[in-house]
């Protein structure tokens, strides 16, 4: 298992596909919900792309976009964030967020937040991760919370 970013036209459309089938696709939700403006160009300073792999597959799959400037103070925002069905409990999911951590903290960015989806919830608070309020329902039917995990100190070893 390890983290990469995804640089190849093959690596990027495997990134893609697994948000796809993973955030979007149980809903009936068209194909392009799966990607914004900020996926393109790919590699741009303002947004870091990452997955974690496994034996070739993606595991799992997110995009960090980084806010030097947030009202709540520097920060990044987890975007796009998934494990695919095969690998959850594997702690591909604790990889991805480990390196997004990681990455914001090496930027000076001292706060992550997501608009997590309902159903992540546990899981992102298994992390550190606090629920601070009700999010959007996005296309009407994809109910989310704010969360928000201070970066101001180091990753728990046994988290990594």
């Amino acid at each position: 298992m390890h983290f990469e970013v995804p640089t190849t036209d093959a690596l990027w459309q495997a990134y893609l596909d697994c948000r796809y089938r993973n955030l979007y696709e149980p809903f009936g939700l068209p194909r392009g919900v799966n990607t914004s403006e900020l996926d393109s160009p790919r590699s741009r300073p303002e947004v870091m792309h990452g997955m974690v792999l496994v034996d070739g597959a993606v595991a799992a799959c997110g995009r960090l976009d980084f806010q030097p400037v947030h009202a709540a103070g520097p920060s990044s925002q987890l975007r796009y964030c998934a494990v695919d069905g095969p690998f959850r409990g594997s702690g591909a999911g604790q990889m991805l967020l480990a390196r997004f951590e990681e990455e914001s903290r090496s930027r000076g960015l001292n706060r992550l937040w997501m608009e997590a989806r309902v159903a992540a919830v546990n899981f992102y608070a298994r992390l550190g991760y606090v629920d601070i309020g009700a999010g959007p329902t996005k296309y009407g039917v994809i109910p989310h919370r704010i969360m928000e995990k201070r970066l101001d100190t180091p990753i728990p070893i046994s988290l990594i």
